[in-house]
Parts: C-alpha cells; sequence; structure tokens
C-alpha cells in the first residue's frame, strides 16, 4: 500500500491513503449451489484480519479491492 505524506519544515502536514486497497481472501466458507441463488453473498475473513461482506462466488485465495474510507472496509471487486 502506498501512503502518501507531505513535509513542510521537517513536520508531516498531509498525510493521504489510498481509497481502496487489493486484499487476499483467508478465508470464504463455502455455499452450496442450492443456497447461492438465495443469498445475496457471505462473510469472508481477509489476510490482514479484516472482515468484509463478499459475493458467494469470491473463494480462498481470491484478491479483492477493498475500500477503506469509511466505518468498516466494504467490498468493491475482484483485484
Amino acid at each position: 500500500m502506498k501512503i502518501d505524506v507531505a513535509h513542510c519544515e521537517g513536520d508531516v502536514v498531509e498525510v493521504q491513503i489510498p481509497s481502496y486497497v487489493e486484499v487476499e481472501v483467508e478465508d470464504a466458507p463455502e455455499i452450496d449451489r442450492q443456497t447461492t441463488a438465495s443469498l445475496s453473498g457471505k462473510r469472508a475473513i481477509l489476510k490482514n484480519g479484516a472482515a468484509v461482506h463478499v459475493p458467494s462466488f469470491v473463494r480462498n485465495g481470491d484478491k479483492v479491492l477493498v475500500k477503506l474510507l469509511g466505518a468498516k472496509p466494504e467490498y468493491v471487486g475482484r483485484a
């Protein structure tokens, strides 16, 4: 992840973090095909330990884009 830091006379005056990061899915439970049609998604644990709601097609090892800004991480799409 790239973080931009602006300095003025040796002091930090601004820090900018990216809006989105690419993270690997560590644990996304498998869902059988009969259940998939009735679900809008599932909870997955990412490599960084964060939990995020993802679509049912997301599997362990997939890389996903996660929105950082806001109260909690939010799935954006596949990386």
